[in-house]
């Protein structure tokens, strides 16, 4: 971005000598060759933020699933355990594990 800032600030300060010579196309195509290493850079980071946020979010929505499989399960073959138990404890057991 220091090269591509560098040379805006070259054009700005030229700009008549630019306008004289008709650099505008050059200069412009010299301004988008700068800018695509660090435009890479941004797509490579948002590629890998969007998969490990993804990650996160069907972990988590993994373990709300197999909560209630399982606490399907202990409800039915259990006389003590109601639904609205399992889901105290379950909630209890998620928000504690969050810390906050």
């Amino acid at each position: 971005m220091t090269e591509a800032a560098g040379l805006v600030n070259e054009a700005v300060v030229s700009m008549r000598e630019v306008q004289a010579f008709s650099l505008q196309p050059y200069l412009a195509e010299e301004m988008s060759t700068l800018l695509n290493k660090p435009l890479k850079i941004q797509q490579d980071l948002a590629i890998k933020a969007g998969a490990s946020f993804g990650f996160v979010q069907g972990a988590f929505f993994g373990f709300y699933a197999l909560s209630f499989w399982w606490g399907g399960k202990v409800i039915t073959n259990e006389d003590n355990v109601t639904f609205e138990n399992f889901t105290k404890c379950l909630f209890a057991l998620a928000f504690s594990a969050m810390g906050r």
